[in-house]
């Protein structure tokens, strides 16, 4: 069953985000995210997707405050989290966490569980006996039994971990966790447990979610949103629904069209295919980004750098050519999202 909308609050607003990294040894740059704007609502997920290198860890680093922007902004309910001046950063700590891609390493190994669990109470200044309940609280809300608090992480399996750096991040009762990669490192069991996990959290608390995954049939099972980041830039935009039966990018139908279906039931109207090198970060192309792979680019792509267009419910796409691509899309004949647990990792076409 696939995720409904919650009723609308935003929390989180993202307006032309840039991040540059400095080359060593030169004057050049690294353009890792190139102006990406978008919102979040109370309790719901909004996923990031996108190959290795498209710029989607940086986007949740910068919400998380972990990065500093190089320019654009970050606003958190009323705070602008990239502007460290002004930012309460004991504040922030409670109401923004992360979970990692690598439980094994995001865990210190010397710290017994529940010291990793209690350990963003601390940040956040819970007294002990409260600190103490809480930690008890959530590693019961995650499934996990009280004897692992005395372990250590090593002594755990990969979905057990998850689960702890899960505990340790809703410790503080966040309204935002961005959760990278959260499931691409465990096997299919764990990982449709852990996604079963994040659902009822969301549920229960009312969390809402930055996901960011190249695992599209999670990201169709979990998600309310998706945004389709190409080179650092947002491409295309839109409900789950409308991105998975209507995408209009040629990113994202090639994107989608190389997912492997689990259902044989299921079939995908293929046609449109992506061809050539990404362009280096370094030195980015005039005009649209994918102009030099996509099969309908003509001058115009290559000169101009496409606006977001419209193309209803709220359905907005970065493409000249958004109404030729409409011979290329493609439905899943039975329609419905895929089970976590026969979810794959998927990388676009060559």
């Amino acid at each position: 069953m696939q995720m409904s909308a919650p009723h609308v609050e935003s929390i989180l607003r993202v307006r032309d985000l840039v991040k540059h990294f400095p080359v060593a040894g030169s004057r050049q740059v690294v353009h890792a995210v190139n102006g990406v704007s978008l919102e979040v609502y109370r309790g719901e997920t909004v996923a990031l997707v996108g190959e290795s290198g498209s710029g989607k860890t940086t986007v949740g680093r910068c919400v998380a405050g972990l990065l500093r922007a190089t320019s654009g902004i970050v606003i958190f309910r009323d705070v602008e989290v990239n502007a460290p001046s002004k930012l309460d950063y004991r504040y922030m700590r409670g109401k923004i966490q992360l979970v990692f891609q690598e439980p094994g390493e995001s865990l210190d190994p010397k710290m017994r569980i529940e010291d990793s669990i209690a350990e963003p109470l601390r940040a956040a200044r819970w007294p002990g006996e409260r600190r103490a309940a809480r930690v008890l609280e959530v590693t019961e809300l995650v499934g996990l039994q009280v004897k692992v608090l005395r372990q250590y992480p090593w002594e755990l399996s990969a979905g057990q971990q998850q689960k702890v750096a899960i505990a340790r991040a809703i410790a503080t009762n966040p309204e935002l966790v961005v959760l990278d990669e959260p499931t691409s490192a465990l096997d299919p069991t764990a990982r449709a447990e852990i996604i079963e996990l994040l659902r009822t959290i969301q549920e229960k608390l009312g969390t809402a979610y930055l996901f960011i995954s190249h695992d599209l049939s999670t990201v169709r099972y979990i998600s309310h949103r998706v945004a389709v980041m190409y080179l650092g830039m947002i491409v295309e935009h839109g409900s789950t629904t409308e991105i998975f039966r209507r995408p209009t990018h040629p990113y994202t139908i090639g994107l989608l069209s190389s997912v492997m279906l689990p259902d044989p039931r299921q079939t995908l109207r293929r046609g449109l295919q992506l061809k050539g090198e990404i362009p280096s970060p370094i030195s980015l192309p005039q005009g649209c980004y994918l102009a030099s792979r996509c099969p309908l680019a003509d001058g115009r792509c290559r000169l101009e750098l496409p606006p977001a267009v419209d193309v209803g419910r709220g359905h907005f796409v970065h493409c000249f050519k958004h109404d030729e691509t409409r011979q290329f899309q493609f439905v899943a004949e039975t329609g419905g999202a895929l089970p976590a647990s026969a979810s794959q990792s998927v990388q676009p076409s060559p």
